[in-house]
């Protein structure tokens, strides 16, 4: 049984984070629109009103002003500073480096910013590199526009501004609510009103209603979104491999509405019409990777390692030299180690694959870090490599410092190494509780390393006799309150975990708390947190018991 639920486990680890989502899709049929003679001179439409942009930050200011306070603050003022220190994005950078060599400053306060420093020369680093993938997306976006895209009057302004603005802001957590309506309302209004029949347009609303909007697993709007670029695309015989990134994007979201039990049935495409995408000219090979084990994990298991085999010689092909295909091949082996059946029904030859597969992975990924040491994915999915071979705690240890060096914001990483830890698997609650708290002593609310803390407590909460009544516990509660109310102080707009806060309120009991999550939540909590029908009954029994 523990290596059912082991196999099960390095199955979840191994996928990739990634999205949030929405749409209306009631579509005329598509075909080529030709402008009336008489509208041709007419003035492109505009969008509404301008993208709007994110207030200018001077961060040298609010550091300042933070660090004036410190001297004499109590220790709730001064843990308040840490965190936001602590979790600035990284555009604070500069500052903060330049403020550590302030002799002006008290030495404490010169300590605690050169001990930061580290942390945002990485995080500015990643955010550089989030930011050229982002910029080269754009660009790949408006050439295919140009070149192949079906520009008419109606709609050619919005969705040049759409993609540009969509490409040039950040994603969450600095995108704000008001650029993320603009952006869906933009889309809305190009599919709906002016009937845009254009590939990149839907394509692009797809990856906008990931970002914008909850939960993929549980809305079906992304997957019609690309299914209609797929559909498009094939009509205006566009190159074939944007047609085949289109229908992998198109796979990889019809994986995840299928694991919602959203059923959405339409033709899927076949392994020849999808396997030669990675070579196309997306440039995101994060994206590539993730997107190629999606697909895979909807397939059969019988035909899974032909699609890898596949993906993987198209990598190669397009990635040359590059780190991507020996990723590919370690999350592979690793998600798909031991093969099918379960526990009792697998053959002493099926356990010996089990290692064999797992020690292919291991070497795959430590020649892809020998290459690349700053990927934060290469270190993380060591983990779970770790986690599968029974590697002792030192080494398991190791490359978590390694992931967390690579990205100091690498929730993965923590994920990970706290299910590592588990009593089930190599680990205590002892263990689990001193990397909570190490997590926790960092202020790093932007990479939610203080979360820890609330992971910690909820899963140590399963081995007790009352789930519910050991979230409860005065020493328990404290702790997984202060970690959320902390986090959403600085992040206040993160709907997902203000919903989890919610639930954990109503388990432990804690009415005023879970009615004043409530009441800010609405009618759109985050999709998934609470089992179907449970959220409209919990903020019921919130609004009763409040104030008891």
């Amino acid at each position: 049984m523990r290596w059912i639920i082991l196999t099960v486990v390095l199955a979840a680890l191994c996928l990739g984070s990634v999205g949030l989502y929405r749409v209306h899709l009631n579509r005329q049929e598509a075909g080529e629109r030709q402008a009336p003679p008489q509208e041709a001179s007419k003035a492109p439409i505009e969008t509404d009103s301008p993208f709007p942009q994110a207030a200018a930050r001077n961060f040298s200011t609010e550091i300042a002003q933070v660090l004036r306070s410190l001297p004499d603050a109590d220790s709730a003022t001064r843990s308040a500073s840490m965190d936001f220190l602590a979790s600035l994005p990284g555009d604070a950078y500069p500052a903060i480096e330049t403020a550590s060599n302030d002799k002006q400053l008290p030495q404490t306060s010169q300590d605690i910013l050169r001990d930061l420093v580290p942390l945002y020369k990485t995080r500015a680093a990643r955010q550089k590199l989030s930011r050229d993938q982002r910029q080269a997306c754009l660009r790949e976006s408006l050439a295919a526009y140009e070149k192949y895209g079906h520009k008419y009057f109606r709609w050619d302004a919005r969705v040049k501004a759409a993609l540009t603005a969509f490409y040039q802001s950040d994603p969450w957590p600095d995108r704000t609510p008001a650029q993320d309506t603009w952006l869906a309302k933009t889309m809305d209004r190009l599919v709906t009103e002016d009937e845009c029949d254009d590939p990149i347009a839907y394509f692009t609303y797809g990856l906008i209603l990931e970002e914008t909007h909850p939960d993929p697993a549980h809305n079906p709007a992304p997957y019609e979104a690309f299914g209609k670029a797929v559909e498009l695309a094939a009509q205006k015989h566009w190159p074939a491999e944007w047609q085949a990134l289109f229908k992998a994007r198109w796979l990889w979201s019809d994986a995840r509405v299928t694991a919602g039990r959203i059923h959405v049935i339409k033709p899927r495409p076949t392994l020849d019409e999808v396997a030669d995408y990675p070579a196309s000219a997306w440039p995101s090979s994060a994206d590539k990777l993730d997107w190629a084990m999606q697909i895979i994990e909807r397939q059969p298991l019988d035909k899974r390692f032909s699609f890898y085999e596949r993906f993987h010689a198209a990598m190669e092909k397009s990635l040359p030299g590059g780190v991507e295909p020996l990723i590919f091949t370690g999350e592979f082996y690793t998600r798909y180690a031991r093969g099918a059946g379960v526990a009792d029904t697998v053959t002493p030859q099926g356990w010996k694959l089990f290692q064999e597969r797992l020690l292919i992975a291991r070497k795959a990924l430590e020649r892809a870090y020998e290459q690349q040491p700053d990927n934060p994915l290469i270190a993380a999915d060591m983990i779970s490599i770790c986690m599968g071979l029974g590697d002792e705690p030192a080494e398991t240890g190791r490359w978590f410092d390694r992931a967390l060096a690579a990205d100091p914001d690498n929730e993965q990483a923590v994920v990970r190494t706290l299910m590592y830890l588990e009593p089930k698997w190599h680990g205590s609650p002892a263990a689990m509780a001193a990397l909570a708290q190490r997590l926790a002593a960092t202020h790093n609310y932007r990479g939610k390393m203080p979360l820890a803390l609330v992971k910690f407590h909820r899963e140590i909460a399963t081995y007790q006799p009352s789930h519910d009544a050991y979230l409860a516990r005065p020493e328990v509660w404290q702790q997984m309150q202060s970690a959320f109310e902390s986090y959403l102080v600085l992040f206040p707009y993160d709907r997902h975990e203000r919903t989890a806060y919610a639930i954990n309120c109503v388990q432990a009991s804690k009415w005023d708390l879970a009615n004043a999550q409530f009441q800010i939540l609405g009618d759109q909590p985050w999709p998934g947190v609470f089992q179907e029908g449970d959220y409209n009954y919990a903020r019921k029994m919130a609004r009763e018991h409040a104030g008891k």
